[in-house]
């Protein structure tokens, strides 16, 4: 696995994002990849591995599915270790364009693009008759509205289907904590500037103000004062819904007067146009929950640290590996990030 990842780390390093037929979306996405190229490619080796490991099959009986892709580093990667499958799916249309367009740059196209979410996954792998061995992702869990559904669903492929499901935003760590709900403060008060190579369909406004938008227009849409006593306090209490969940929440105000719980962690947020979670703090025990409740045997994992940094900050990362490795998920707390596994079987 290394050799592979060290010759598309090659591969990689001579690409130039503004040379390729992408969006700026990608490339700027593509190009902040490129410019930690040791640590990415660590990362997706050790994503990898973990799917070998789960299914106990070479890399070339592999049959991968890339879930929520992204530039697609993991179909890059598959393909390059020389899988017989690589499927990338993405609910994304532009990435998946995109993605299709930098991995045929490198003459390591993937079988499939599929563009879509886990229906649309589940759509795929029955016309095609496909039966995957892994359905992986990195930083995609974070991001889903209903993750617990979402989980309910994956527990319907079949057993001879590992998943290995990896995010960044593990609660955990205290110092990933820390930043993250930083994030969260940021995006649900204050929003964010438009810049360069954002994702079009992403909420600017701050995502409070915004739900009070969305609120207000329900209420006028349902024939009523657009500013009704206690909007404020409902756009606060809806931290945490989105699209047809923030209109249902309205029509219970006006029915009931009831405001919804927010969600149990204090700063979670996500946009309220897309569901799209701001790196959700979850806990990967409850994913493993579901799993284990549709029958299939599941774990976290700790993640391990790139190469990166030097003197003390690169002894500092091989000493939390060391530990890491020792300690296994009892060192959750210590790692950059975590990987639900559900092995085939």
């Amino acid at each position: 696995m290394g050799r592979a990842a060290a010759r598309l780390g090659r591969k990689l390093a001579g690409v130039d994002p503004f040379s390729l037929p992408v969006s700026d979306y990608s490339r700027r996405y593509l190009s902040d990849k490129l410019a930690s190229l040791p640590q990415v490619m660590a990362l997706y080796t050790h994503i990898l591995s973990a799917c070998l490991s789960a299914t106990g099959k070479d890399p070339g009986e592999l049959a991968v599915v890339d879930y929520g892709g992204g530039t697609g580093m993991l179909s890059l990667l598959a393909r390059e270790a020389g899988a017989r499958t690589v499927v990338y799916l993405d609910i994304y249309g532009l990435s998946c364009v995109d993605a299709a367009s930098l991995a045929k740059s490198l003459d390591l196209s993937a079988d499939h693009y599929v563009e879509g979410d886990v229906e649309a996954l589940f759509s795929f792998l029955e016309t095609s008759g496909l039966v995957p061995d892994v359905v992986a992702s990195y930083d995609v869990i974070e991001h889903v509205y209903d993750i617990l559904g979402f989980f309910r669903r994956l527990g319907d492929l079949p057993r001879e289907t590992a998943l290995v499901m990896a995010s960044g935003a593990n609660e955990a760590n205290p110092l990933l904590r820390r930043r993250l709900s930083a994030i969260h403060r940021w995006v649900e008060t204050e929003g964010q500037e438009a810049r360069w190579g954002q994702k079009e369909r992403d909420c600017k406004t701050a995502y409070l103000t915004e739900r009070e938008t969305i609120l207000s227009a329900e209420f006028v849409r349902l024939g009523i004062d657009p500013q009704p006593p206690g909007l404020g306090e409902l756009a606060r209490r809806t931290r945490g819904l989105a699209g047809e969940d923030l209109c249902l929440a309205a029509a219970r105000f006006l029915e009931t007067g009831d405001l919804p719980e927010p969600p149990a962690h204090p700063t979670n947020t996500c946009d309220p146009h897309t569901g799209n979670w701001a790196e959700n703090l979850l806990d990967p025990q409850d994913l493993v929950r579901v799993l284990r409740e549709a029958g299939r045997p599941a774990r976290v994992a700790p993640g391990l640290y790139g190469p990166g940094g030097r003197g003390a900050k690169d002894a500092a990362k091989r000493l939390a590996n060391l530990f890491i490795r020792a300690a296994g998920s009892r060192a959750l707390f210590a790692a950059p990030f975590y990987t639900v596994i559900s092995p085939s079987g």
